[in-house]
Formats: C-alpha cells, sequence, structure tokens
C-alpha cells in the first residue's frame, strides 16, 4: 500500500504556512539532500530552509481527518472517544502528531500523561490509556484536525 507524499514548510520569519505536493505542478518546490531542505519559488529563490534555520518541513502521515483534512506532523487533533467500536479504553482528547525516523507517534496534550495516570490509579478507568487506546485514529469520522503547533501554540502545555 502506498500513499501520496506530501510536504507543507512553515516560514518562521514570514509565519506562513506553504503546502507542497509531490504529484502538483506549482512555482514552488523542495529539495531535500541528506540532513539538509529548502523550499524555493519558480524563479528558484530560496524562501526558506534547514541551513538558514528559517523554516520548519513536515510530511503528510497518509490520513484525513473526517473533514477530508490532511493531517500532517505537527498537527493538533481532536480524538473522538469510541467506546462502542474500541471498549472503555478509547482515548478521547487532543493529540499532537510528532514524527520520529521511522513514522509518527501521538503525545497526549489534554488529558496529560500524567493526569491519566493519576486517573488510572484513583480507580477510574473511563480515562485508562493503554496499547490499543489509540487504534480508532485511523477512522476518518473519530479524528479532527485542530490547529497546528505553530498556529495554536497554546495548546502545549509547560
Amino acid at each position: 500500500m502506498s500513499r501520496e507524499i506530501k510536504f507543507r514548510v512553515f516560514d518562521l520569519v514570514d509565519n506562513k504556512m506553504y503546502y507542497l505536493a509531490t504529484s502538483m505542478i506549482s512555482s514552488l518546490h523542495v529539495q531535500i539532500n541528506n540532513s539538509h531542505w529548502g523550499l524555493f519559488d519558480g524563479a528558484g529563490m530560496s524562501i526558506c530552509g534547514s541551513a538558514q534555520k528559517d523554516g520548519v518541513l513536515m510530511q503528510y502521515t497518509g490520513l484525513k481527518d473526517k473533514n477530508g483534512v490532511e493531517v500532517f506532523q505537527g498537527d493538533f487533533l481532536e480524538v473522538k472517544r469510541d467506546v462502542e467500536g474500541y471498549g472503555h479504553t478509547s482515548y478521547g482528547g487532543i493529540v499532537l502528531v510528532e514524527a520520529h525516523t521511522c513514522g509518527y507517534s501521538l503525545k497526549l496534550i489534554s488529558p496529560t500523561e500524567k493526569e491519566v495516570e493519576k486517573t488510572f490509579h484513583e480507580g477510574n478507568d473511563e480515562m485508562c490509556i493503554d496499547s490499543t487506546s489509540l487504534w480508532h485514529i485511523d477512522d476518518a469520522e473519530n479524528i479532527e484536525v485542530i490547529g497546528n503547533i505553530y498556529h495554536k501554540p497554546e495548546f502545549i502545555k509547560t
């Protein structure tokens, strides 16, 4: 099974998100060379890149939410509990999509891992979370993109 390879770039200087796709003819293109990348306009002029540290490259996960919005790394997702389909361990809340060398992970934002752990130790399994708790996110009707780390940084608790 293959998925469409797409990228987006957040320009840290202009505070602007650029969306790119390998299947689209566009005046914008991204060049990736080993650990460096750059976003260029149609004339070949650099817009931003890793060398200048003025942009952030993010990849499409292959998932779409209930509204057909593509999910990229750096997105916040609101996840609906699906108790009927996945049992009482089905998690609901807000997660952040993070990229890793071999894939993506979801970081709990609300409730936090500590809040879930505290609730579990108090004997309330309504918020119990285990390895099956996020299986239902590949069902589009259970997720919604509600922002990203650059446009909604207030979601990240310190």
